[in-house]
């Protein structure tokens, strides 16, 4: 054989061997793809898995501020409600003290629906006065702590208002029984949706 063959026979054999390596790894490129690629696609997969809440968390706290300003607006309302029981109770000129009071809201104050209004203001004595003055600054102050903690978003004041707010429901239903009215009607349905929204919210939150 020839020195000529013998070249070209080790060339053939180079190259077929060149080719092989060159098909071994692309195998494995193919078997084991770079680990980079592996960690960027579970990285991308989890952004995109990730819900927006972002809504979700726009339109919670706007809801739980209105319960919480609800909550101080009845407070205070109760407030007012037992100083005027504690001034009514001191109160030794009580007619003269009413009937001012309601030509200050410009009615007549000698129609016959003011005067029976007057008589069951007398007919409520001191005492009674006293007492509800007291219950008023309970309730009162029970609404503050709960509309404070609240507004400062704090998980205490959710479960109280849950429990107060949804304890006061079977009381309202047995007035609203006993002297159903437009106004009991909704303030039960207000209290209602309050105490589903909160109990949806804490469930939400565990």
């Amino acid at each position: 054989m020839s020195p000529s063959n013998l070249d070209g026979n080790g060339r053939k054999r180079a190259q077929e061997c060149s080719s092989r390596r060159a098909r071994g790894l692309q195998q494995r490129s193919s078997v084991n793809p770079p680990t980079t690629a592996l960690n960027a696609a579970p990285s991308r997969a989890g952004h995109e898995a990730q819900p927006p809440a972002a809504g979700a968390d726009e339109k919670s706290p706007a809801l739980l501020l209105a319960i919480a300003l609800f909550k101080l607006v009845k407070a205070v309302l109760l407030i007012a409600l037992g100083v005027a029981a504690l001034s009514l109770a001191r109160d030794a000129h009580l007619v003269t003290t009413l009937r001012g009071f309601v030509h200050a809201l410009g009615l007549n104050a000698h129609s016959r629906l003011i005067d029976r209004a007057v008589g069951k203001a007398l007919g409520v004595d001191y005492r009674r006065l006293q007492e509800l003055a007291v219950g008023t600054f309970v309730y009162a102050a029970v609404f503050l702590v709960e509309g404070t903690g609240l507004l400062l978003r704090k998980r205490w004041a959710e479960y109280l208002t849950t429990i107060v707010t949804a304890s006061f429901v079977p009381f309202e239903l047995y007035e609203m029984a006993h002297t159903p009215s437009v106004l009991k009607a909704a303030g039960i349905a207000l209290n209602v949706a309050i105490v589903v929204y909160l109990i949806v919210r804490l469930r939400q939150k565990r």
